[in-house]
């Protein structure tokens, strides 16, 4: 498992079958920047070119995407259903592995791919984190999540304040999980991600601590507020408790 220096995307390897997994593409999402005045063109269309380039530097032939791959809960409208077929157009030469994601609904209309709840690569589980994982889950040695959108605030030397999208790697809490589940990994750690799409950036942790977790968190099965922040330049943030104490500032850099 590898962290792809600046990129929300990790690198996996089972069988000597290289994989890019990403999460939280939410296509459409630029209707949020429409209504505010604010034009963005061929955002789907610049994702799938990253993903190319990012998958001829780590030499994978296999995309995992974590769920959220449209913007709309429900149907979407026919713009946003053009520029779903489009980025699946764009990306026919891998094989493509979908988790469900809370947006996903009806996406079986659109594109003829199947979509899982979970997947399984090794000792990967695969999920997108809105719901509770499966036992088969967490006796894998990872599990690899979306839905949060991990991010933190920023305070620059010249004191303006700005968003960054940060990794989240997060430990098992043994005596919590053995309440819900019979058998467990007791090294599995869950890594979350960032949201892929540039246009959406999340809740920052040090903004609000419980914003949109996942009932594997709030229940705490995994060390959410212990887990340690990483920026996508692989440098070490924090953990969430340490950067959201009450009155703590913003990260300074």
């Amino acid at each position: 498992m590898r962290f792809v220096y600046g990129e929300p995307a990790l690198r996996i390897r089972e069988k000597n079958k290289n994989y890019i997994v990403i999460g939280d593409l939410h296509i459409g999402a630029e209707k949020r920047f429409f209504k505010r005045g604010v034009k963005v063109y061929d955002a789907s269309a610049v994702m799938a070119q990253r993903i190319k380039k990012i998958a001829k530097e780590n030499n994978a032939t296999a995309l995992a995407i974590l769920g959220d791959v449209k913007e709309s809960v429900l149907h979407p409208d026919s713009a946003e259903r053009r520029e779903i077929e489009r980025f699946f157009d764009e990306l026919s030469d891998y094989e493509v592995l979908l988790v469900r994601g809370n947006h996903d609904p009806f996406l079986e209309d659109i594109i003829d791919l199947k979509i899982s709840d979970e997947l399984f690569v090794g000792d990967f589980a695969l999920i997108h984190g809105h719901v509770w994982p499966s036992e088969e889950a967490m006796e894998k040695r990872w599990i690899l999540a979306g839905h949060n959108h991990m991010a933190v605030r920023i305070k620059d030397k010249g004191k303006g304040i700005y968003f960054e999208k940060a990794w989240l790697v997060s430990k098992l809490s043994y005596a919590n999980a053995r309440k819900r589940y019979p058998k467990i990994n007791r090294n599995a750690e869950m890594v979350v991600f960032p949201a892929f799409n540039d246009l959406i950036m999340g809740m920052a942790v040090n903004e609000n601590i419980d914003e949109n977790l996942s009932p594997i968190f709030r229940n705490k099965v995994f060390d959410y507020k212990n887990g340690t922040l990483f920026g996508l330049r692989g440098e070490v943030i924090g953990t969430p408790k340490s950067l959201s104490k009450k009155g703590a500032p913003p990260i300074s850099r």
